[in-house]
């Protein structure tokens, strides 16, 4: 079985979007097939002044992230899933 990596991963996506502060992450991993499997959440939180350009604009890059975590890591969308919800 694999190391689990939960917290590193934690911390490489609070690096990677160090600029931001309105992010939220949560990560959950389950064991599928004798591997890990990570399960990353991301909120981001709006302000009661956010319109409509900042909700766009606030999203998170999926294929970005993966991109770098796949880097890095040697974790493919196999392994982890990367979702986000803007609230």
């Amino acid at each position: 079985m694999e190391k689990d990596i939960s917290k590193t991963l934690h911390t490489f996506i609070k690096d990677f979007y160090s600029h931001r502060e309105d992010l939220t992450i949560e990560i959950t991993k389950k064991i599928k097939h004798k591997s890990n499997f990570y399960n990353i959440h991301i909120k981001v939180c709006l302000k009661p002044t956010d319109g409509l350009y900042a909700t766009i604009n606030k999203g998170i890059d999926r294929t970005a992230l993966m991109n770098e975590i796949r880097g890095y890591f040697k974790i493919d969308w196999s392994n982890c899933m990367i979702s986000y919800e803007v609230i």
